[in-house]
């Protein structure tokens, strides 16, 4: 199940085996085969930083999350943040104080 949030508030919640748009985009029906050829989606990226979902986080990495000791919340979504050149790394060691952040495998979260 997906949370819903709108001006902090819990507004609700959102089943995908009811609710057809996440359903089928969690089931992967919907995605674009032009998604799957773009020449950004690699490792090697033109930014200096990326961030996206880490939709893996239950599966690869469990011992992050609070139910198992951790300290992320999993409810409240996970991040992944690639630093992808000097300048990146600059930026997050910067401005990234207030980052929880933890190391883990780039295969996981691709």
């Amino acid at each position: 199940m997906q949370w819903l949030e709108l001006d902090a508030e819990v507004e609700g919640v959102v089943n995908p085996d009811t609710e057809s748009y996440y359903h089928y985009f969690l089931s992967g029906e919907i995605y674009r085969d032009c998604c799957y050829q773009c020449p950004y989606a690699q490792r090697q990226r033109v930014g200096d930083i990326t961030i996206g979902d880490y939709w893996g986080v239950q599966k690869y990495d469990p011992q992050l999350l609070v139910e198992q000791g951790g300290t992320i919340n999993s409810k409240e979504g996970v991040s992944c943040l690639l630093i992808n050149t000097e300048r990146g790394q600059h930026l997050v060691e910067k401005y990234g104080a207030k980052i929880e952040s933890y190391p883990v495998e780039f295969s996981n979260i691709a």
